[in-house]
């Protein structure tokens, strides 16, 4: 047997309700620094290989502060894309508003 439509629709407000907050839907600024942080860092460990492979290989011995400051740039560098691209695939406020009945 099927339920009524009435019921159905309290059932799914109720869903979306929930998923709202489990899906860090009462925080989206810390998800959004969540993922700009972390996508940001991937980029940085990608560029950094990148960096050190095409350094000529008769220069000067490079310290771990230096890398480390190199480093902090190519995060600061990665994390422009990543916030921008993070932004833009913001669902819309009411992506987790109840239907509305008709």
């Amino acid at each position: 047997m099927s339920e009524a439509p009435e019921s159905q629709l309290e059932n799914a407000a109720e869903i979306l309700r929930a998923a709202r907050v489990r899906a860090l839907g009462t925080r989206p600024g810390w998800r959004l620094l969540a993922i700009s942080a972390w996508s940001g860092f991937i980029g940085a460990v990608a560029l950094m290989c990148a960096w050190l492979l095409a350094l000529p290989a008769d220069g000067e011995p490079l310290d771990f502060g230096r890398l480390a400051e190199v480093f902090v740039v190519l995060w600061a560098l990665a994390c422009v894309p990543a916030v921008s691209a993070a932004l833009l695939a913001q669902p819309p406020p009411a992506a987790f508003d109840p239907p509305e009945r008709r």
